[in-house]
């Protein structure tokens, strides 16, 4: 059984959800072939595997729809630059939630030198309005602190005492120390 922070969560209320740029096809023959599952397309680019112990939704991100899927069809690490301002566009029209936010994060991370292309790219009032949001909701610290901890746990890999990683990284030495455990 599979527990939420606070309380036990029903098998019945849990979906998987994988989101995977080309169609996994060879994942596709194996649900069907190998595990005897069904494969349901319930618009483009969205399948329901039916048949299993938990609701698995596969997502095929490239056949989304723009209108209707534009966080989902950018979940990726290989945004164009056109996408990201795709991203911005949508972001400013829906505005700030905690899901956006954990979202355009998690984007931002996967893609920082588009990201850094695309700001350099923008009008300089709107670069203004998008940055000083990421940093007022604490986006962009999340996103550096992402990059820093991955950073981190390489260099403790390969032998970087603690110390001298926090001094490259210019961060706290509790908090790389705290990583090495």
């Amino acid at each position: 059984m599979i527990y939420s922070a606070f309380e036990e969560i029903p098998t019945k209320d849990i979906t998987l959800s994988f989101v995977a740029t080309p169609k996994p096809i060879k994942l596709f023959d194996h649900l069907i072939n190998g595990r005897g599952l069904e494969i349901e397309e319930v618009s483009n680019g969205i399948y329901y595997v039916k048949g299993d112990t938990f609701e698995v939704q596969i997502i095929e991100s490239k056949r989304l729809t723009a209108d209707e899927n534009v966080f989902l069809k950018n979940l990726r690490s290989s945004l164009t630059k056109m996408d990201m301002q795709e991203v911005f566009e949508t972001y400013r029209k829906y505005g700030i939630s905690e899901k956006v936010n954990i979202y355009l994060s998690r984007v931002l991370g996967a893609n920082q030198s588009t990201f850094e292309e695309v700001i350099a790219m923008t009008d300089v009032a709107v670069r203004n309005i998008i940055l000083k949001q990421f940093e007022k909701d604490g986006t962009l610290d999340k996103i550096r602190e992402d990059k820093a901890r991955d950073a981190a746990l390489e260099m403790l890999k390969d032998g970087v005492s603690p110390d001298k990683a926090a001094r490259y990284l210019q961060m706290p030495l509790e908090w790389v120390q705290s990583l090495k455990e």
